[in-house]
């Protein structure tokens, strides 16, 4: 097939939207905008496609003008090399060839009988020549969520849950203030009664219980040699060195509502001074007794019951840091 006329027609349609062969068809260019190939997976640029028209139209003369200008054909030349590439087309056509035609498209017999024309994909649009064609990759929808509507509350909702917040807080704010109320209560019931606080009549405060300077004083003149055994009956397990007279001594030693607690133990009379100072210091009875070579510092106090044993008992531990115990009730 005569190649020059083929590369005409290649020619031509970047010119004209419309080429006619003569005896034969049509080809005509449709503008096609960008589309998406979802099974390449690839986006084609605005282009034309190019159509077959086997319908014979009236010969417009542009593809012999190209043979005569472009290739040097006369016009008997040109004429005759036209109705031989259309013989040609025609024959191999009827023998069910396949006539391909470089760079516009293959033309062949359908299963009517019919010819059928396939174009090739180039672009004959001069503003979109050589785009390339541009690969995508789908969006999976999972990825893609509408903004879910929040539900709009009617005015009532707003209003009670308003309404609910403050009850809460009532509530909240009561019981806050009758478990303090019952704790502080408690509190000043269970607090134990120091030795300052026992009642005596016709006596002054000060000749009662000496003043913390008067403990600290006693605390540093105390022998630290240990006693030695007499025949004299055994000493009663209370030691209180203080201005106290024997005879309320021995009271208070009988008395057997009374509990010594012993929240520490100290090898030397000046620590032992210092925890007496924060025992006095908290409103306590302070106690004192040398055991060995030890001095035991505690607390001495009237009780009524096991519950305020127990009590003051988990007040110095908590306090002190320290483990408390019972040396007399």
């Amino acid at each position: 097939m005569n190649t020059e006329i083929i590369k005409s027609l290649n020619h031509l349609l970047f010119e004209q939207e419309f080429i006619t062969i003569p005896a034969f068809g049509s080809f005509e260019l449709k503008q096609q905008s960008a589309k998406i190939d979802p099974v390449s997976g690839k986006i084609h640029p605005p282009g034309s496609e190019v159509v077959f028209i086997p319908i014979v139209q009236p010969d417009d003369k542009l593809l012999k003008l190209v043979l005569t200008n472009h290739f040097g054909y006369s016009d008997e030349k040109a004429e005759l090399e036209i109705m031989q590439f259309v013989r040609d087309i025609k024959t191999n056509l009827e023998q069910r060839e396949i006539v391909y035609l470089d760079g516009i498209g293959k033309l062949f017999l359908d299963q009517n009988d019919e010819i059928a024309f396939l174009p090739t994909t180039f672009n004959f649009t001069r503003e979109n020549y050589a785009l390339p064609d541009v690969n995508y990759a789908p969006i999976p929808k999972s990825s893609i969520s509408a903004p879910k509507k929040q539900p709009q509350k009617s005015f009532f909702r707003r209003r009670m849950s308003a309404t609910s917040l403050t009850l809460l807080t009532v509530i909240a704010f009561t019981f806050i203030s009758i478990n303090v109320y019952f704790l502080v209560k408690r509190n000043i019931q269970n607090k134990p009664t120091p030795i300052a606080q026992t009642i005596h009549i016709n006596k002054k405060p000060s000749s009662i219980l000496p003043s913390p300077t008067q403990f600290m004083d006693e605390i540093a003149n105390i022998d630290t040699e240990e006693k030695k055994p007499t025949n004299e009956k055994a000493q009663p397990a209370i030691e209180v060195e203080d201005e106290l007279s024997i005879q309320e001594t021995k009271a208070r030693i009988l008395n057997t509502n009374e509990c010594v607690i012993i929240a520490g133990t100290f090898s030397t009379k000046r620590n032992a001074g210092k925890m007496i100072q924060k025992l006095l210091d908290q409103g306590y009875a302070p106690y004192k007794d040398k055991k060995g070579k030890h001095w035991r510092v505690g607390i001495i106090f009237p009780y009524q019951s096991v519950y305020d044993i127990k009590h003051n008992l988990e007040d110095l531990s908590e306090t002190y840091h320290t483990s408390a115990w019972i040396l007399k009730k």
